[in-house]
């Protein structure tokens, strides 16, 4: 255990997740404290939220003395500590507020709305271009009854100090007070501010000083109003970061019943993958992680939080979507019904896993029923199935979009690729990769003879 510093209330340490094999921060608050009661609100609050911009909490645990928020670590500076040690340029400070008026707009969603209150760069992780929010000891749900003053001195709304209810727009001061911090510090690198102010510059000062306006009514409506003037000055052809680490394809299985052998093929696929060379996550998104806790125990933990088992690279389901790399992703989604309750990107190919046995047939005619099954899911697998017994379901089910996928006898081979049985996996990628395009010859059976 590593002592981190002190947050909010409490003291902060580095610890590692004996359970998850992750590192994860451990914030002690002591019981004698009058704040103790807000440290057990803030982790049931945590507890409801599933964002990539939020830190996971994995425990809430209590004895005779202490409170222990425990929660995800995450890596990287705080914006203030960033901005001492980098030059920040105005294409970073704009996308730094969109994906934090990304996170708030998030909250403001939440039924009850959920309110920041305390927007600092101090409260704000920094790494590789992504944004996360730390420290929700001050937060606030709407309809709570409201304390006398929230958040820090010199960034909390005047609303704040009780003489007005606190809402969303609390918040959007709060924005408007981190946008001018980081103009400021953008300032003190830039000779040139004072004789030649740039039309971006000015831009985001007008949008700063918008959303800090001492009245409510004079702000924003809402945070998404913020978001949308700050994509309009990106658009209109403020320098952007190239971003390099964004996902080059996404591949999500989900079968028509339990034990049709979805994990199967989303771990030989991921192994095969990265054996020829293309880096690729295998991300367990069912119900009960079986197959995640058991690469996490037979593999070797790498500084990212990600495992390697033989040629699987396992990232942990609470890590996707945190942040993006120039690598491809395997999405083990369980049974359908499981991936019905998600988002995905739109780039994401979504493929159903079934089988040929008669009641397998009836529960792969039960998914197809479905109204835009077949658009939203373009690719069947039949898992453990001759070539026969697929064409004959296709016959049966008046549908010739099929890839069957060969019997492999053990986890082992499966890591290690298979044993040479790849043709099912590369027609696959020929379709993922011309998704755009034309459909290509001979995928999924069209155009067979």
């Amino acid at each position: 255990m590593k002592y981190l510093g002190h947050g909010g209330n409490g003291q902060v340490y580095l610890a590692t997740h004996l359970s998850l094999h992750s590192c994860c921060a451990i914030k002690r608050v002591s019981k004698e404290q009058d704040s103790y009661s807000q440290t057990v609100k803030e982790a049931r609050l945590l507890r409801l939220l599933n964002h990539s911009g939020i830190p996971h909490l994995f425990d809430f645990e209590e004895d005779e003395q202490y409170g222990y928020l425990i929660e995800e670590y995450i890596p990287g500076d705080t914006l203030k500590n960033y901005c001492k040690n980098n030059k920040i340029e105005l294409y970073e400070i704009t996308d730094i507020m969109v994906q934090i008026c990304g996170i708030l707009s998030y909250l403001h969603q939440q039924k009850p709305p959920v309110f920041f209150l305390d927007l600092k760069p101090e409260n704000v992780i920094y790494k590789d271009g992504k944004v996360t929010l730390i420290d929700f000891g001050n937060a606030h749900c709407q309809g709570e009854e409201q304390s006398v003053s929230y958040g820090t001195v010199g960034y909390a709304a005047p609303e704040q100090y009780g003489l007005l209810p606190v809402d969303e727009r609390s918040d959007i001061y709060g924005a408007g007070v981190l946008l001018k911090f980081l103009l400021e510090e953008q300032k003190k690198e830039t000779d040139r501010w004072k004789k030649d102010f740039l039309a971006e510059e000015k831009i985001l000062l007008k949008i700063a000083d918008r959303c800090m306006q001492f009245h409510p009514m004079k702000r924003y409506r809402n945070i998404k109003e913020v978001e949308n003037q700050l994509c309009k000055m990106m658009k209109k052809g403020g320098k952007r970061k190239e971003q390099g680490d964004t996902v080059t394809a996404a591949i999500a299985l989900a079968s028509c019943n339990e034990r049709m052998g979805t994990t199967h093929a989303a771990l030989w696929l991921c192994a095969w993958q990265n054996e020829r060379g293309t880096k690729t996550y295998y991300v367990d998104c069912s119900q009960n992680k079986h197959a995640e806790k058991f690469i996490a125990s037979q593999g070797c933990m790498k500084s990212d939080g990600s495992y390697e088992y033989k040629h699987v690279r396992l990232l942990p389901y609470y890590l996707y979507g945190k942040e993006r790399r120039n690598v491809s992703y395997i999405l083990d989604c369980g049974c359908y019904w499981n991936m019905e309750e998600r988002e995905y990107e739109e780039s994401t190919v979504r493929c159903l896993v079934a089988g040929t046995n008669p009641w397998e047939r009836e529960n792969l005619r039960r998914v197809l029923r479905k109204e835009n099954a077949v658009r939203e899911m373009p690719v069947i697998l039949y898992a453990f199935s001759g070539e026969d017994a697929v064409r004959r379901a296709e016959r049966e089910l008046g549908i010739n979009q099929g890839i069957r996928i060969p019997y492999c006898p053990g986890i082992e081979e499966i890591c290690e690729g298979g044993k040479n049985e790849n043709a099912w996996m590369e027609e696959l990628l020929e379709y993922v990769h011309a998704r755009d395009g034309p459909v290509p010859k001979y995928w999924c059976g069209r155009d067979r003879k």
